[in-house]
């Protein structure tokens, strides 16, 4: 009895080490996974519009690290991304704004828990697509402090990401250091500093694709 007892225990603590390493193993995947365009180039303008009707410009955020993420409610790769980026929000690590497309406040309102509507805001699909040539959702780009584009994030991802909250993290300790001591650790995206983003013919007055479904997802028309 008492050696099948050992032996009940000794497969119980192989499961658990077992267990441990497939969840590091994932977690080290997943970090490794992330993606990312660095940037250095001046943000464009861009008006949003809160719940309360207030007007907010990207420029007036100059001096603060901005995480400016577009989506949709019509997304489903959005909607399963909303709740880890709220959660980033609420640290305060950085500024959040999470920028719909959708047509109206009565949709969205409806979608995002009242505790979060502080983070989102809306703008039209036409304005984010001149401004940031985005044609596809969800995507996300952080600014610096100087008001500069650093990063930009394609796809959904995983905001309780340690590696991603610590690349954050250091751009901003970059950005808010003087000038004097920051040191440039960005490089070229593939368009070249300083060139726009291409024209997009194909922009309707509503996104029409999702980075997440290779169907492409036709958001609301009217």
């Amino acid at each position: 009895m008492r050696k099948s007892l050992q032996v009940v225990i000794m497969l119980v603590a192989v499961q658990v080490l077992l267990l441990a390493v497939y969840l590091g193993v994932q977690s080290n995947r997943n970090d490794s996974s992330i993606s990312v365009d660095r940037l250095s180039r001046p943000a464009p303008e861009l008006t949003l519009r809160s719940n309360d009707g207030s007007v907010l410009h990207l420029s007036d955020l100059r001096g603060s690290t901005i995480v400016l993420h577009f989506w949709a409610t019509w997304c489903p790769p959005c909607r399963e991304e909303l709740p880890s980026l709220f959660g980033f929000a609420a640290t305060g690590a950085a500024e959040v704004l999470a920028v719909s497309v959708d047509p109206e406040w009565r949709v969205v309102g409806s979608f995002v828990e009242a505790g979060s509507l502080e983070y989102v805001y809306l703008a039209s699909a036409d304005a984010v697509s001149d401004a940031f040539g985005v044609d596809e959702l969800p995507q996300t780009f952080v600014i610096d402090s100087t008001g500069t584009l650093r990063l930009h994030f394609r796809n959904s991802r995983d905001w309780n990401s340690p590696t991603l909250r610590a690349m954050i993290a250091k751009l901003a300790d970059e950005s808010s250091a003087p000038a004097s001591q920051r040191r440039d650790t960005t490089v070229p995206d593939h368009r070249g500093v300083g060139t726009p983003f291409p024209p997009l013919s194909n922009i309707s007055p509503r996104l029409g694709r999702t980075l997440g479904d290779s169907r492409g997802l036709t958001g609301p028309t009217s």
